[in-house]
């Protein structure tokens, strides 16, 4: 921890709320990267915790219209239209083939989504360079827990081919989401020398761990980095546009695929096989197409047959399964906006964020990971660093001070 601050010693309470800031911060960004290495159930557990040391942070020291911003979010378009997914998506527990674990899961994602959005609202303002620190130190950590832990054998590798994954591809597939967050917190300090070590180190990480998920989140967010970089705002529109057309236009596309692919040779390719599966499943669904089978019921689904053998298993496909076209609908909106006011932040951080939402993006809808708890726990985590970044670039350097000779005032200016 760094030397108290004079404020932090005239003002006890503001120094123990900075702290318990700080300490929240690091629990979500370097415990639980860190110790996921070793135990899959930490990643959900402390999510909770960090956030309710971020909260009792602001109940120390209330500022004056904390909770504004928390309010004039929920009223915004992207509020409502989170809040109305998650309405649906508890509506359609009345028809899920498996009311009673689904609606535990739903109550655990509502919590978890309770949590990050209360952490992200009572962030300050500004916030303080220690704590933006917290990201690449808690990210390095983790990386260099891979490339020691991997090597000498001392955790477990799953490289099966559509299997979950286990603990260590997990940490693999965080890594390179928060990578983003962690490249932005050093290049708002232009610090690009940090960025680019820690960049390599991230990237040796994931090369060792070989998770396919965590390859395309790398490669995904890697591109978008250097082209929002270049022209975030204009950019940033293309890929909105171009998320929301994939995500309303999945099953189209299934039935398109089943269709053509034969006429050019390529039906034996694992998408198109796949896609070939959800466009009967679309065929024998009727009007299930639009209403979905409920929440959860996709996961339940592949594990007791409800579900075909080889059927997609990325949230895009669940998404559709479970709560139909209304709920795609809503989450292409969400999504949109996500997008967009990312692209509309101010340079270089628009980069960096719109790397972190297209890598949550792509590993969400291409892989296995789906609606599971510990993958929509990591895009929470995902979107805390995002806010930390958002509110920590208000100032990269200090003014550079003008000296007037021949003046006893210019002596101290």
């Amino acid at each position: 921890m760094s030397t108290p601050s004079r404020r932090q010693i005239e003002d006890p309470v503001a120094g123990a709320a900075e702290f318990l800031m700080r300490l929240g911060v690091a629990v979500l960004m370097i415990a639980i990267p860190l110790g996921s290495l070793g135990n899959r159930r930490l990643l959900v557990a402390l999510v909770p915790v960090g956030a309710a040391l971020m909260v009792a942070s602001a109940l120390i020291a209330p500022r004056r219209g904390m909770l504004r911003p928390l309010q004039e979010a929920l009223a915004s378009p992207l509020g409502v239209a989170a809040i109305a997914l998650l309405l649906w998506m508890g509506a359609s527990l009345l028809w899920t083939p498996y009311p009673a674990p689904a609606l535990e899961r739903w109550l655990k994602f509502v919590g978890m989504v309770g949590a990050v959005t209360l952490a992200i609202a009572i962030l300050p303002m500004h916030v303080r360079t220690p704590n933006l620190n917290l990201l690449p130190i808690g990210l390095g950590a983790a990386c260099v827990g891979l490339l020691v832990l991997v090597p000498l054998r001392l955790v477990e590798t799953r490289l099966v081919e559509g299997a979950e994954p286990g603990v260590i591809e997990r940490v693999a597939i965080m890594v390179s989401v928060l990578l983003w967050p962690a490249l932005g917190a050093l290049a708002v300090r232009e610090r690009w020398v940090s960025a680019g070590a820690l960049a390599l180190v991230a990237t040796a990480a994931i090369l060792l761990v070989r998770t396919p998920p965590a390859f395309g989140g790398l490669a995904a967010g890697a591109i978008v980095c250097a082209f929002g970089l270049a022209g975030g705002r204009r950019f940033a529109q293309i890929i909105a546009v171009a998320f929301v057309a994939l995500l309303l236009a999945a099953p189209a596309l299934a039935i398109l695929a089943e269709r053509f692919a034969p006429l050019l040779g390529i039906e034996q390719l694992p998408l198109m096989r796949s896609f070939t599966v959800w466009a009967g499943m679309i065929a024998e669904q009727g009007v299930r197409t639009f209403t979905g089978y409920g929440f959860d019921a996709a996961m339940r689904g592949y594990q007791t047959g409800y579900i075909p053998f080889g059927a997609p298993r990325g949230a895009l496909f669940q998404m559709w399964f479970d709560i139909g076209v209304f709920g795609a609908a809503l989450a292409s909106l969400i999504v949109a906006r996500v997008i967009v006011a990312a692209g509309a932040a101010v340079p270089p951080a628009s980069g960096f964020l719109l790397a972190t939402v297209v890598s949550v993006a792509s590993i969400g809808a291409f892989s296995a990971v789906g609606f599971q708890l510990w993958w929509l726990t990591i895009v929470g985590l995902a979107a805390i660093a995002s806010a930390l970044l958002l509110k920590g670039q208000y100032r990269t350097s200090r003014p550079a001070a003008e000296i007037v000779r021949n003046s006893p005032e210019g002596l101290t200016a």
